[in-house]
C-alpha cells in the first residue's frame, strides 16, 4: 500500500506500474497520475524507463497528446535527453494524426537517418513507409521490399510483430498468399506466447485449407502449390478434409501430365 504522501521524498512508494515487455497499455496508463506523487523522486533511469513505455502505450492506445505530456515531465527535469528520438518520433504520430502529413513525413525521415536509437529508427522507418503508402508514392512491391528489411535488421518484439502485420495486410491485398504464409509463420515462430497473437495459428490453418480447396487458389501455378503444399504441410488437416486437399492438388499435378508428383 502506498505510504503517506508527507513520507514520499524519504521513503517513495511502489504504485503498481509493470515494466515487463509485455506490459499490457492499461498496466502502465498510472503514470501521469503517479509521476507528481511518485514517480518523480525515482532515479533518472528508472523514470525514464517508465516514461518510455508509458508514452508507447500511450500511443498505442491512440492517445498520443499524453505521450507527449509523459515527456513533457522528463524535459522539466532535463532527464530527456536519452529519449530525445522517442519524443521526436510521437511529434510524428501527432503530426500524422492531425493529417499534417508533411510534417510527419520530414520528422519520420529524420529520425529514422539518426543511429543513436536504433529501436526508435526501425519505428520511425516502418511509420514513414507506411505513410508513404497510404498516400501513393511508394508501390506495394517497393513498400514490402522496404519493410522486410526494416524487419531484419530490428527482431524479437512489438516492432517486429507490427511491421509482419502490415506486410500480412499488404501481401493479402495483393493476392501474395504465400507470402502472408510465411509472414503468419514468422510470428508464430517469434512470439509463440505472446497473448495478442493467439488467433495467428488458426488464421494460418484456415488460409491454407481456402487455398488448396477452394477457387481462392486456383490462380496458383500448380508445382508452386507443390512447393508451398511441402512447406506448410503440417497446417494439413485431419480426416476428409485433408483427404480432399491432397487429392485436389494431386488432380491439378496429374492435369498437366505431372503423374509421378501427382502419385
Amino acid at each position: 500500500a502506498p505510504t503517506p504522501a508527507n513520507d514520499s521524498v524519504n521513503n517513495p512508494p511502489n504504485p503498481v506500474i509493470d515494466t515487463s515487455a509485455t506490459a499490457s497499455p492499461e498496466a502502465i496508463f498510472q503514470f501521469l497520475k503517479y509521476n507528481k506523487p511518485y514517480i518523480r523522486f525515482y532515479p533518472p533511469a528508472i523514470r525514464q524507463r517508465l516514461a518510455a513505455l508509458a508514452a508507447e502505450a500511450y500511443i498505442t492506445n491512440g492517445e498520443q497528446d499524453k505521450a507527449l505530456a509523459v515527456f513533457d515531465t522528463l524535459l522539466r527535469d532535463s532527464i530527456i535527453a536519452p529519449l530525445t528520438h522517442d519524443a521526436e518520433f510521437t511529434l510524428g504520430v501527432v503530426a500524422q494524426k492531425k493529417g499534417e502529413t508533411a510534417q510527419a513525413l520530414e520528422i519520420y525521415e529524420r529520425v529514422a537517418k539518426q543511429t543513436k536509437n536504433l529501436r526508435v529508427a526501425a519505428q520511425a522507418r516502418h511509420a514513414l513507409i507506411t505513410l508513404q503508402l497510404a498516400q501513393g508514392s511508394v508501390t506495394a512491391e517497393a513498400a514490402t521490399e522496404a519493410l522486410e528489411h526494416i524487419r531484419m535488421g530490428w527482431r524479437g518484439d512489438k516492432v517486429e510483430r507490427a511491421i509482419l502485420e502490415d506486410l500480412i495486410g499488404i501481401y493479402t491485398q495483393t493476392k501474395r498468399y504465400d507470402e502472408v504464409l510465411r509472414a503468419r509463420k514468422a510470428i508464430q515462430d517469434a512470439f509463440p506466447g505472446d497473448p495478442e497473437v493467439l488467433n495467428n495459428a488458426g488464421e494460418m490453418t484456415s488460409l491454407f485449407e481456402e487455398l488448396f480447396s477452394t477457387e481462392l487458389g486456383e490462380e496458383i501455378p500448380p508445382l508452386k502449390a507443390l512447393s508451398l503444399f511441402y512447406e506448410f504441410r503440417e497446417l494439413t488437416p485431419l480426416g476428409d478434409k485433408g483427404d480432399q486437399i491432397v487429392q485436389g492438388l494431386a488432380n491439378r499435378l496429374a492435369a498437366i501430365d505431372l503423374l509421378s508428383r501427382a502419385t
